[in-house]
Formats: C-alpha cells, structure tokens, sequence
C-alpha cells in the first residue's frame, strides 16, 4: 500500500479516530500517533536515508509516525 493510498483509507473515518503503534520494549504498552508525515525512504551506499522534504508525491513511499 502506498502513502496516498492510507491516507486516502484514513481520511474515511471519522475524525476522531486513532493511529496506534506498539511502544514498548518489554511489555505491551501502546500510544497514539499524533502525526503522520509522508516521506521518502531510500537505501544509499552509506545505509538507509529519510528524505522528509518531499511533498506528497507518487514517489514518497514511507511515512514517519510521531
């Protein structure tokens, strides 16, 4: 699934409703994203790169969940 296409999915539910992710190291703990930001994930010869000054585009392919 591509980033337009999730947030295309969530845009459906009511606004109120919640992104969860799993916070914890031993237990289950979960919070709520507060922020989903639409951005480019690349692997360079260095390692794996964010690139979150992309604008939402067909090429952005990851999202940062904060």
């Amino acid at each position: 699934m591509t980033v337009l296409e999730l947030k295309t999915k969530l845009e459906k539910y009511p606004d109120d409703y919640k992104v969860i992710i799993d916070v914890s190291r031993d237990y289950e703990e979960y919070g709520e994203v507060d922020k989903i930001t639409p951005c480019e994930y690349y692997l360079g010869i260095c390692g794996a790169h964010v690139d979150r000054s992309k604008q939402m585009t067909r090429s952005t392919n990851a999202v940062i969940l904060a």
